[in-house]
């Protein structure tokens, strides 16, 4: 929640310069619009493997079972995803 977010930055680079360029607010606009393009795809190229690490990094030790029953309630493979969802209708 603290790293930018990719798809907010290409929409916020993408939609300045087009409105620049659309409404013809004339070259120093444009001219700005384009470096928040190119920032915007900056922030993108630094932010993104940053992220990537750090899913990589916390995800094991957060995304873990902490019980045994937990693993019971799962579906496997030899009962399948039908006799799981039989079960919790039961429950």
């Amino acid at each position: 929640a603290w790293l930018p977010k990719a798809t907010v930055q290409a929409a916020v680079g993408g939609t300045a310069l087009e409105l620049a360029v659309e409404l013809n607010l004339g070259p120093e606009q444009v001219a700005r619009a384009e470096l928040v393009l190119m920032l915007s795809v900056l922030v993108i190229l630094l932010t993104a493997p940053i992220g990537a690490i750090g899913i990589a990094v916390a995800g094991p030790k957060y995304l873990t079972l902490d019980k045994a029953d937990d693993i019971s309630t799962l579906p496997t493979k030899s009962t399948g995803l039908a006799a799981h969802d039989s079960n919790a209708a039961e429950s």
